[in-house]
């Protein structure tokens, strides 16, 4: 963790979590994108203070979809 891989066919690490204030702002702090479901801590409308996370999405599934749909 933390280190740049030398090969690696990955573009983007995506953490996906229902905490913004462990699993959100751990991807932040490692420069990662991060997915923050509805599905478990986290509430709509509760403050996310410094935490921004990539995409906020209802569940698990729905994270994986936006990521792919990306690609």
């Amino acid at each position: 963790l933390g280190v740049t891989p030398e090969d690696s066919p990955f573009q983007n690490v995506y953490m996906v979590g229902d905490n913004p204030a462990s699993d959100i702002i751990g991807a932040q702090r490692y420069g990662w994108n991060s997915c923050l479901v509805r599905t478990g801590v986290y509430q709509d409308g509760a403050p996310l203070g410094e935490v921004k996370p990539t995409m906020i999405v209802n569940n698990v599934y729905d994270a994986v979809r936006r990521v792919v749909d990306q690609l």
